[in-house]
Formats: structure tokens, C-alpha cells, sequence
């Protein structure tokens, strides 16, 4: 029989091969977005991929601290979608 991969192998080779989608991106100048109707902040990856950079709470999934590192701008925490007090005019 076959030795078993270590735990967590698998997904850290996944994780590099997002984060070298990544750098693929930050290369090319991509910005990342909120998508329509969405509170997550994700960045178009080559091949129509999207990483999520932060989740709709404001807290980073591994892509976004990579992005984070790798740009030096902090994530996005979001879009506040809390209704305003309207202006009362008097």
C-alpha cells in the first residue's frame, strides 16, 4: 500500500497554486471588487477565476494576507450597508 500524503498537503499545494494565480494578477494590474449584490471582496484570476480576498464579515481568507502582502494596501472591510439617517430640512 501506498504511504498517505501528510495531512494539509494537499490543500497548501492547492493554497500555492492560488496564490501564484495571485501574482498573476497583481502583475497584470487587477483590481479587486465587490461583486453585484455581494459584501465579499474578490479578485478576477486568469481563467475566469475569482479569489475571495475578504469574506462579507471584513475577515481576510489566506488569498487576501497574501494580496495584502504583496500590494501593501490593506483589504477592504466591506460595504456598509446600514441605512443613513436622512437630512431633515427645516
Amino acid at each position: 500500500m501506498a504511504p498517505k500524503d501528510p495531512r494539509g498537503w494537499k490543500g497548501s499545494e492547492r493554497l500555492r497554486g492560488r496564490r501564484e494565480l495571485v501574482d498573476q494578477a497583481i502583475a497584470a494590474n487587477v483590481e479587486p471588487s465587490f461583486p453585484r449584490g455581494s459584501g465579499n471582496f474578490v479578485l478576477k484570476l486568469p481563467g475566469g477565476k475569482r479569489a475571495l480576498l475578504n469574506r462579507a464579515d471584513g475577515t481576510p481568507t489566506p488569498e487576501g494576507e497574501h494580496w495584502s502582502a504583496k500590494t501593501g494596501k490593506p483589504p477592504q472591510q466591506g460595504i456598509d450597508y446600514t441605512p443613513k439617517q436622512p437630512l431633515i430640512h427645516i
